[in-house]
């Protein structure tokens, strides 16, 4: 493959010729309208004419954050490891979170900030009739930090289904969507 700065220059020598043909304006460029391209659009009032009215649903549009599902949901399960990013309103990355599921009801969740980690400790449980996640944090670490959820409260967490290896939750910021890594 070429180097993308000698196509780009290949592409302004062949493109020379059929740039040339629009040459300077016919005006000199006095006019501050007319361009090499011929006149620039000059402003237009707006028509009369009330534009058309369109016709609008008139049922809502849905709140969810993808389709239904289309796995079974008796088919899926949560043991494994899942992680997801979080990020701030301009889309930068600011938590990473990771989530081991184990078999025997326990779980690990591991917070990854700048500043460092936090890993809580706890119990759940997953209703596949219903796809609600129950989850109860029992401890953390590191013990000089405060928990980064309360100790003892369960958690109640609609889960979507989006593939085998990809769900998504929901919070007061809006859709979590969780990525299996085993």
């Amino acid at each position: 493959m070429k180097h993308p700065i000698l196509s780009v220059i290949a592409l302004l020598a062949m493109s020379a010729p059929a740039l040339a043909q629009f040459g300077p304006s016919q005006q000199g460029g006095r006019n501050p309208n007319t361009g090499p391209f011929g006149p620039s659009p000059q402003a237009q009032p707006y028509p009369q004419q009330p534009y058309p009215q369109q016709p609008y649903p008139q049922q809502p549009y849905s709140q969810q954050p993808y389709p239904q599902q289309p796995y079974p949901q008796q088919q899926m399960s949560l043991v494994g490891v899942w992680s997801t990013t979080l990020t701030d309103t301009r889309g930068q990355a600011i938590a990473s979170i990771f989530i081991q599921f184990s078999p025997d009801g326990r779980y690990q969740k591991r917070m990854i900030v700048r500043g460092g980690q936090n890993d809580v400790f706890g119990v759940w449980r997953y209703d596949p009739q219903n796809s609600i996640l129950y989850s109860q944090a029992q401890d953390y670490s590191p013990k000089n930090l405060p928990p980064s959820e309360p100790m003892g409260q369960t958690y109640t967490l609609q889960v979507q289904w989006v593939s085998p290896n990809h769900f998504v939750t929901q919070d007061a910021s809006g859709p979590i969507r969780w990525v299996r890594q085993q």
